[in-house]
C-alpha cells in the first residue's frame, strides 16, 4: 500500500527436515549438498531485501543472475571433480 516491497509466508503442514530425510533416506552428501546451498541461499535473501534498498533494482537483479550463473558454475564443478 505505502509503495514499499513486502514478503509473504504461508504455513505449510508437513514433515521435519529430519522425518524427512528419515523416510526419504537421503544420504549425507545429499545432507551436505543442501546445507551448501540453503546457508548462502539464506544469507543472501536477507542481504539482497538490503542491497535492493540502496541500488536500482535493474542493477540489483542483474547481480543476482551473475551470483547465481557462478554458484551453479561452482556446483557443476565440484560435481564433476567430485
Amino acid at each position: 500500500v505505502d509503495g514499499r516491497p513486502y514478503f509473504v509466508m504461508e504455513y505449510v503442514d508437513g514433515v521435519s527436515i529430519p522425518g524427512y530425510c528419515e523416510t526419504r533416506q537421503l544420504s549425507i552428501a545429499n545432507l551436505k549438498a543442501s546445507a551448501l546451498i540453503a546457508v548462502p541461499g539464506i544469507i543472501a535473501v536477507f542481504a539482497g531485501v538490503q542491497l535492493v534498498k540502496i541500488i536500482p533494482t535493474v542493477l540489483f537483479y542483474r547481480l543476482v543472475v551473475w551470483a547465481l550463473f557462478f554458484v551453479s558454475l561452482r556446483l557443476l564443478y565440484s560435481g564433476a571433480v567430485g
